[in-house]
């Protein structure tokens, strides 16, 4: 189900009739409750739909904050959506420089920076 939902709100799929680009933000409060799955893909790209939803999701901060604790797949997909939230995710910075950009993981460091970079825009 997530994967689906970031294909179709994601607009990097090429379908026939082209780019699909899909308003999912009345799934939100389900992604936002797959980001407690066991599966940690199911987590991941839960994030990443979310952020796909853009400052609209700044609802969501809170949660893809907790997300900056688990595995180090995670911690990505949080950074990448509270990057993609925007201006919105601006609560989201205290916890993106002290937890993700001292990560033992230089992906995690990376993801971190563009997204407090995307925040402070």
């Amino acid at each position: 189900m997530t994967l689906a939902f970031m294909v179709l709100n994601g607009g990097w799929h090429r379908f026939e009739c082209g780019t699909a680009k899909l308003d999912i933000s009345s799934a939100k409060p389900a992604l936002v409750a797959a980001f407690q799955d066991s599966d940690s893909s199911v987590r991941g790209w839960a994030a990443e739909a979310v952020g796909n939803i853009g400052e609209g999701a700044a609802d969501a901060v809170p949660a893809l904050i907790r997300l900056l604790s688990k595995d180090a797949g995670n911690r990505n997909n949080a950074c990448f959506a509270l990057g993609q939230i925007g201006p919105a995710a601006k609560a989201a910075i205290p916890a993106l420089r002290r937890l993700a950009l001292n990560d033992p993981s230089p992906a995690v460091r990376g993801f971190a920076t563009r997204a407090i970079e995307k925040i402070e825009r």
